[in-house]
């Protein structure tokens, strides 16, 4: 098999993306306490904020079971966890920026769903540019499989 023909990716989201979460809620709060609104309605506001948080954060930090993914021309996919690894496709429903992208694979024995998050800073130059082209190539060929552009 060609060199070319994989792409080797980091899966993750990248140092700003991943403080980004506190940032936010950081602002919330403090757009809360200054707020002119009763105590009361202070106290739910910033009780449903916590909440809102814990399940968020739970969430973000728990996403992380794939670490490397290794992807083929033909769109098949190896996903690397921290398990093993898993055979994967393609599938349609990605979004991609120049930044970061959200790849979804369907795993070829069992149909789950899987959505990865690669970002341009976790990654070499030219690997990310490649899945870029990829994705692109993909999404306008015949519509079964890749990130629709």
């Amino acid at each position: 098999m060609n060199s070319l023909d994989v792409i080797d990716l980091e899966v993750g989201a990248s140092s700003w993306l991943q403080a980004a979460p506190w940032a936010l809620a950081t602002m919330g709060f403090a757009a809360l306490l200054m707020s002119a609104a009763e105590p009361a309605g202070k106290a739910i506001m910033l009780g449903s904020l916590c909440l809102a948080c814990i399940v968020c954060f739970r969430g973000w930090l728990g996403k992380s079971s794939i670490t490397h993914l290794r992807l083929r021309a033909d769109g098949s996919a190896v996903l690397y966890t921290a398990t093993g690894a898993l055979s994967a496709a393609l599938a349609d429903g990605g979004w991609c920026s120049r930044c970061c992208c959200v790849v979804p694979f369907v795993e070829t024995l069992g149909g789950r769903r899987f959505r990865c998050l690669l970002c341009h800073s976790r990654n070499s130059a030219d690997g990310y540019r490649r899945l870029l082209v990829h994705l692109r190539l993909a999404g306008a060929g015949d519509g079964a499989r890749g990130a629709p552009m």
